[in-house]
């Protein structure tokens, strides 16, 4: 990538970093403000480490900007013509489907009470890994192994040995 894209680039994070990162030390921030109306001291607050790393992306996103805009980065590149190049690439399109299945698993599979842990986490895997492999038999079956395989491991590993409570 030349120097120039590369400073766009960098220019289009630091903002996405910026923005992250003033929401997550507000929410940080409100965590510690729940320690502290409980009467416990502000170091015993589960916001303070993230409050911390808000405070650090926030720094390093300003970094970033500044060495974009010191080696010639503008949001000049920022027309309509470049969106709806970008809206019709076929990055754009595999970052929404991704996009689009994690917000599944997360808001739609975990939720449902009935359904375990262990099979919704084998369903998006497997929705996951179809979508974006070959889809004849001998891969859909390689598929469903690999799947099996994985959400055990993923179980096992989280769930057992590091004894982290599974949703």
């Amino acid at each position: 990538m030349e120097k120039k894209a590369m400073r766009r680039a960098d220019l289009i994070t630091s903002v996405v970093l910026l923005i992250y990162s003033i929401g997550m030390f507000v929410m940080s921030v409100n965590l510690v403000l729940k320690t502290l109306s409980k009467g416990r001291m502000w170091y015993q607050s589960a916001g303070l480490f993230p409050t911390i790393v808000a405070t650090f992306t926030f720094l390093c996103a300003i970094s970033l900007m500044r060495t974009a805009f010191k080696d010639g980065a503008d949001f000049s590149f920022l027309t309509m013509d470049n969106a709806k190049k970008l809206i019709k690439s076929k990055e754009f399109k595999v970052s929404f489907i991704i996009i689009g299945l994690l917000a599944m698993y997360i808001f739609i599979l975990l939720p449902i009470t009935w359904l375990r842990y262990e099979f919704s986490t084998f369903i998006f895997l497997f929705t996951f890994m179809i979508i974006f492999n070959k889809k004849d038999i001998k891969s859909i079956i390689k598929t469903i192994v690999i799947c099996i395989i994985a959400t055990g491991m993923l179980t096992y590993g989280f769930g057992q040995l590091a004894m982290i409570p599974l949703p």
